[in-house]
């Protein structure tokens, strides 16, 4: 043992010598004793037994005693693991602003905080189970013709933390978390309406409210965003979100709606590139947005003969984009073409 001990002296950092040989011997000990190894996840407790918040979560500036480099490794990990957490409640705030509702009720002419719903499509349940996967909390109700599934928060212990970690990131349901905020005495937080570049904020609110769809007329894949027209989403800037793609905005004064568009050929490339960084979990939408790499090397097909290979492979490309995931997919009134 001193032996090797020399060695990792010699080869490894100080830092990286104190954890390997630590881990080392939690190996060995595994293999005497024959323990699982994978029970070591029961050590990871996110949360600390007398307390309600996250220790992880707090903006602690802790430093090993024993680092002769003065580098803090701790420290950086609990920075990486507050980013982590931003960018799970940025686009947590994305989706309740797209699909969630703060439910409310009147006891003895008081407003009471009764629950957070957050309803979509069955299709796209997976976004429900990935925010229960990362909060350990909630139950998924399914509407009686099975085509919704909602999700729904009613443990008011648990939304003092979430609360707080929220506040500052809803830009759009604002009326509605100023009463929550108000109901839980946490002070509220004006939100920034300037996404920030790569913010998953913009990746939440398409997996709710966004559509991917393919313009025939124009041949390229889009990525257009459908929010009721009031002053909280004409404040909403994308321009900086997806780098060097900066949205048109059309406002329907029939419909009252504002419709966010990302509509250029020229910047699909970089459209790919934000939901490749910041996955969408609409399983559909997001086979959809990754089949932009391979459309931009096949685009030009379509002005091929019909009968040659080059516009087989376009047909077949658009005709797997719009069936895969989609039950309508027949009324598409391009297909015929692509079929025939």
């Amino acid at each position: 043992l001193l032996g090797f001990s020399f060695i990792l002296n010699c080869v490894f950092g100080y830092m990286l010598k104190f954890i390997l040989h630590n881990y080392l011997l939690y190996n060995l000990y595994c293999d005497l004793f024959q323990v699982d190894k994978k029970f070591y996840f029961k050590f990871l407790n996110l949360y600390s037994n007398n307390n309600n918040y996250s220790f992880l979560l707090k903006k602690e500036n802790i430093k090993l005693a024993e680092n002769l480099y003065n580098f803090s490794e701790t420290t950086r990990q609990i920075y990486f693991v507050q980013n982590k957490n931003y960018i799970f409640f940025s686009r947590l705030a994305g989706i309740i602003d797209g699909k969630g509702f703060w439910g409310f009720k009147f006891i003895n002419s008081k407003v009471i905080f009764k629950n957070l719903k957050i309803r979509v499509s069955t299709r796209d349940i997976k976004i429900l189970k990935y925010i229960i996967n990362k909060l350990r909390l909630g139950k998924i109700i399914f509407s009686k013709c099975k085509l919704y599934s909602t999700l729904i928060f009613d443990n008011l212990i648990f939304f003092n933390f979430l609360i707080k970690n929220l506040n500052g990131l809803i830009r759009l349901k604002i009326m509605s978390f100023f009463k929550v905020c108000k109901f839980f005495n946490i002070k509220f937080k004006k939100p920034c309406y300037n996404i920030k570049i790569n913010d998953s904020y913009l990746a939440g609110l398409v997996d709710t409210k966004g559509s991917i769809i393919y313009n025939n007329s124009r041949n390229r894949i889009e990525c257009n965003i459908k929010l009721k027209y009031n002053k909280y989403t004409l404040c909403l800037n994308l321009n900086k979100t997806i780098p060097f793609y900066i949205p048109a905005y059309s406002i329907q004064s029939s419909t009252k709606y504002i419709i966010i568009k990302y509509q250029s050929v020229k910047f699909m490339p970089y459209l790919y590139n934000y939901f490749y960084i910041n996955k969408l979990f609409s399983e559909f939408k997001f086979y959809r947005v990754m089949q932009i790499k391979k459309f931009i090397s096949i685009r030009n097909f379509k002005w091929e003969s019909t009968q040659s290979v080059e516009y087989k492979i376009y047909s077949q490309f658009i005709f797997n984009w719009v069936y895969i995931s989609n039950s309508l997919w027949y009324k598409v009134p391009f297909i015929r073409n692509i079929i025939n």
